[in-house]
This record gives C-alpha cells, sequence and structure tokens, in this order.
C-alpha cells in the first residue's frame, strides 16, 4: 500500500511540475518583506514598494554579478533608471492599517532593460540557469535529535525565506506534508536510493539531491553541505541569537551556491540585448522587404520570427548596443521603433 501512495505522489509531482515548468526566472525576486510607515495607508504602500524595488534589485545583482560587478553596478544605478528596470510587483500577506504597510513582494524586472544596463557599464554577468535541484535541510539539534520535516524545523524555514527557485541554481524544499509519503526521513538519513529517487521526484525528473545538515552543539552549529556543491562552516553559539544563527548559514550557503555556478558561467562580455517586436506590415512583399532591411542593421545581431497575425509578424531581436543607437539606425533606414511596454512595434 505504501509502495502503491509513493507511486501515485511520484506521478502527481511530475505532472505538477510539467505545467509549471519553465515558471521560473532570474529575473524575478520573491519574498521581499517591507514593512513601511507612513502619513497614511497610500503612502506607506508607496514607501513599501519603493524599498522592495531598492531591496529586490540589490537581490537581482547579487545573482547576477561578483561583488566587485555589483557594486559597480548599483554605483551606477540612480532611482529612476532602477524603476525603469522593473515590469510588475506581486504582493502576498499584505497588512495595511492605519499608518503602516507590511508584505512580502515579488518585483519581476525587464529582462532586456536590466541586460542593456548592464551592457551599458561594461558589466560581466551570467544569467545562465542550472536545473532545478530538491534541498534537503536536516537539523542535529544538541540533544541529538534529527529532524528533517516531522516536527518544527527552523534551519528549513531560515532557508525557506529566501527565494530559492529564481536563483541562478534553483532548488525546491519538499512540503513537509508529502515528503513523508515520497520517503521517511530515515530512508534519507541512511541514502536509501530508491526512497532518494521517489523524493527528488518533488523537484523533476532526474533531478539531483542537495543535503544541508546543520549539527548544534553546546558550543557550535555546524552546516555541512553535499550533493551538487560541498559546504563546511562552524557558527559560534556563545552569546548568539540562535535564529540569527540559521540565517547568517542560510544566506552563507545560498550566497557560496549562486557564485560557484556564476563564476563559471560568467559571459567573458556583456551578452547581446533582446527584446520582442510587432514588426507591422500590409502584404506579403511589405514583410519580405522589411526582413531585409532588418536584416541589413548593423546593430541586429539576428532575428526570428515568433508569431503571425493580423497586424504583422512578433520577432524576437537580439541586438548589440543601446535601443536609442538602434533606434537611430533603424530610422537611417526608413524604420520605426516604438516601445509599447511588453514589446517593440517596428513600422516601415
Amino acid at each position: 500500500m505504501i509502495k502503491f501512495i509513493r507511486v501515485l505522489m511520484t506521478i502527481i509531482f511530475a505532472t505538477a511540475l510539467s505545467h509549471a515548468a519553465g515558471a521560473e526566472s532570474v529575473y524575478d525576486v520573491a519574498n521581499i518583506k517591507v514593512n513601511a510607515t507612513g502619513k497614511d495607508g497610500i503612502t506607506a504602500k508607496s514607501k513599501a514598494l519603493a524599498m522592495a524595488e531598492a531591496k529586490g534589485v540589490v537581490i537581482l545583482f547579487d545573482r547576477l554579478l561578483t561583488p566587485g560587478q555589483k557594486a559597480k553596478a548599483l554605483a551606477r544605478l540612480d532611482p529612476d533608471t532602477r524603476s525603469l528596470l522593473v515590469k510588475a510587483f506581486s504582493v502576498k500577506n499584505e497588512q495595511s492599517g492605519g499608518t503602516q504597510y507590511i508584505a512580502e513582494i515579488t518585483i519581476k524586472f525587464r529582462q532586456t532593460a536590466v541586460q542593456q544596463f548592464l551592457a551599458n557599464i561594461g558589466a560581466k554577468y551570467s544569467d545562465s540557469q542550472s536545473e532545478i535541484s530538491l534541498l534537503v535541510p536536516i537539523l542535529t539539534t544538541a540533544d541529538g535529535k534529527t529532524v528533517i520535516w516531522s516536527t518544527d524545523n527552523p534551519w528549513s524555514k531560515a532557508l525557506q525565506n529566501h527565494d530559492l527557485q529564481n536563483g541562478l541554481m534553483p532548488l525546491k524544499i519538499v512540503d513537509s506534508r508529502n515528503a513523508g509519503l515520497l520517503a521517511t526521513e530515515q530512508e534519507v538519513l541512511d541514502k536509501n536510493e530508491n526512497a532518494l529517487y521517489q523524493l527528488a521526484s518533488a523537484a523533476g525528473e532526474n533531478a539531483q539531491i542537495v543535503f544541508a545538515h546543520m549539527t548544534l552543539d553546546s558550543q557550535s552549529a555546524i552546516v555541512r553541505v553535499s550533493g551538487i556543491t560541498s559546504f563546511n562552516r562552524s557558527y559560534p553559539l556563545q552569546g548568539a541569537d540562535l535564529n540569527a544563527i540559521y540565517e547568517k548559514a542560510a544566506s552563507d550557503f545560498l550566497r557560496t551556491l549562486v557564485s560557484e555556478w556564476r563564476n563559471n558561467n560568467i559571459t567573458s562580455k556583456p551578452q547581446l540585448a533582446e527584446f520582442k517586436a510587432l514588426v507591422v506590415f500590409n502584404s506579403l512583399d511589405q514583410w519580405i522587404t522589411l526582413r531585409t532591411r532588418l536584416s541589413q542593421i548593423d546593430a541586429i545581431s539576428e532575428f526570428d520570427t515568433d508569431a503571425m497575425t493580423a497586424e504583422g509578424a512578433f520577432i524576437n531581436v537580439k541586438y548589440k548596443g543601446n535601443v536609442a543607437a538602434l533606434a537611430q539606425q533603424l530610422q537611417m533606414n526608413g524604420l520605426s521603433l516604438i516601445d509599447l511596454g511588453p514589446y517593440f512595434e517596428i513600422r516601415g
């Protein structure tokens, strides 16, 4: 019976993940906690959104850039330009009353705008994302008790406070309500191969598992990570807030994980920027003519047709330099480039 349930849960997870595939993006930053006050609720919310925007771009740059490149990018980023990088906000756990506003905010950044900004300052970066892996947070307390999901696991909660799914190395922690149906805690600790395979299915087909084991004793908290990476660090406990230790250890481990991937995949030169554009035409002959003229624009590295509509054709354009320079080249060739927000429009 247990085996049947595990097989069923594996199928359910695989089906759910097939629908969710591709939903994560390194240009999305989630779980930004804000708490702001103002003379009224509207002012408080406005401050909170600005706060989230400032925090979000720091997290994004920390993800894409080395520390030196991050410092360079932040020094060159003014508030107005920063706002132009933001595509959309979404809010959860919203609390608003009187002069205070509390929420958790997700920011979707404009990929093309961010790439263009980084290209303009000559920054080297990586936005290449690995396959998702399963993260198993194991906590052994000072009295020798080991827990993964059967009871409260503050180490797991500290890791889940971070935006795990949108990083360069996306991670998934199995929901405690379902994990036990895929593998028991003892099977995980014993590294039972079949049970681990079932558990990994919660992240995706052929997903790898990362074991993050924190062990507490009277003097220190020791974190040992194995799987796709190794990380070993000790944190003194004397006079320290244990929750702060959990959070610092989680931040240190995740930062190291992302740094390893980023440094191995960083571009030797800024990547080409890309945007979607609707090329407007009235006839097939005009479409052929416009395609030929676009192929002669030096700033355009390549473009491909994405979809045909009643108005024209949507194309994906990869280009060098900045949008203003590209627009000028297009204009010199009798074409206009119009920014409509979600996409550009090209007319000839």
